[in-house]
């Protein structure tokens, strides 16, 4: 007669299997983690965090890829390389406090990172790209004579013929204008 594999027999020859998957699982854990503690050091990950921008080249000799990195310790987008060469602080996204990040000055609008009136006309860098739109470079955008920051301040248009208030709609972005005043004798500069 055969025996019926049920009640007690069952549950000892399924424990027995669990507890065999059991010790193979442990054995196997313990040879992975010893292999483990043998590597290098190297390869622990030390969790520091530092702004690198990477940027990758080509290395002209071999056409392979070369990586290269730089720091921009204030995130200006000016790496702390450049900043040195040209003097510019490298904890201060904006070395003049003019309102124009450094990389802007340096790479887009080619003004002096280091003053916040590059064609000294009295008229701040910021307020000749952003409000009056006149070139920060150039003290006298127009030609006419008188610097920007004069025919601001007497309430003339810097960027050519009449008042201010005669300009076309638009010319201007004296929402910009944190002072933004109501007459052109208040503008302020």
């Amino acid at each position: 007669m055969e025996e019926d594999i049920r009640g007690p027999k069952k549950f000892i020859i399924a424990g027995a299997v669990t507890l065999l998957i059991l010790v193979v699982a442990g054995i196997i854990y313990f040879v992975v983690r010893r292999n483990n503690a043998n590597q290098p050091a190297s390869e622990v990950n030390q969790n520091v965090n530092v702004n690198v921008n990477q940027i990758v080249d080509v290395d002209i000799n071999t056409n392979e890829p070369a990586v290269v990195d730089e720091v921009d310790s204030d995130f200006d987008g000016l790496p702390d390389v450049e900043e040195t060469k040209i003097g510019t602080n490298l904890y201060e996204p904006d070395s003049d406090n003019d309102g124009v990040f450094d990389q802007d000055e340096v790479q887009i609008y080619k003004t002096n990172p280091l003053s916040d009136d590059s064609d000294k006309d009295t008229l701040g860098d910021y307020k000749e790209i952003f409000i009056w739109r006149t070139d920060p470079n150039k003290a006298d955008t127009d030609d006419d004579g008188f610097s920007d920051g004069v025919e601001v301040k007497n309430g003339y248009n810097p960027l050519g013929r009449g008042l201010i208030e005669d300009a076309p709609p638009g010319t201007f972005n004296l929402e910009g204008n944190i002072n933004q005043a109501t007459s052109t004798n208040q503008i302020n500069q």
